[in-house]
């Protein structure tokens, strides 16, 4: 059995762990790495959806001073999906003002919202 996996352009190598995602009891790989320029960290989170026989599923999650991605079980599928959250900055403060709910459409092989059909990412 193999598999191997392209991650997406990163900063730093910061670290790996084996994790479970609690809502469906999923094995997932989470590699973290240093975001410099967004002044934060990204997780690039591998699941294993279908043990280690597939590729895994990437979803990419973040945060930082301005920026935040976190998994969630949107419409409890079998799949991960995410909240990002929409920041607002002011001289004297920056705080979160909206999230928005992306689930992954087994179709497109993307990640969309209901909240506008321009809005998908691929992890």
């Amino acid at each position: 059995m193999h598999w191997e996996a392209e991650v997406p352009v990163h900063g730093g190598f910061n670290t790996i762990n084996l994790k479970t995602w609690k809502p469906k009891n999923l094995l997932y790989i989470q590699l973290n790495y240093i975001d410099g320029i967004n002044l934060g960290n990204r997780n690039y989170n591998f699941f294993l959806t279908d043990t280690l026989t597939q590729n895994p599923h990437l979803l990419e999650t973040y945060e930082g001073l301005s920026m935040r991605r976190t998994i969630s079980n949107v419409n409890n599928d079998n799949y991960p999906d995410y909240y990002e959250y929409v920041f607002e900055s002011t001289a004297r403060q920056v705080r979160i003002v909206d999230s928005i709910p992306f689930y992954w459409d087994l179709e497109k092989k993307l990640y969309i919202s209901n909240r506008n059909n321009r809005w998908f990412s691929k992890y």
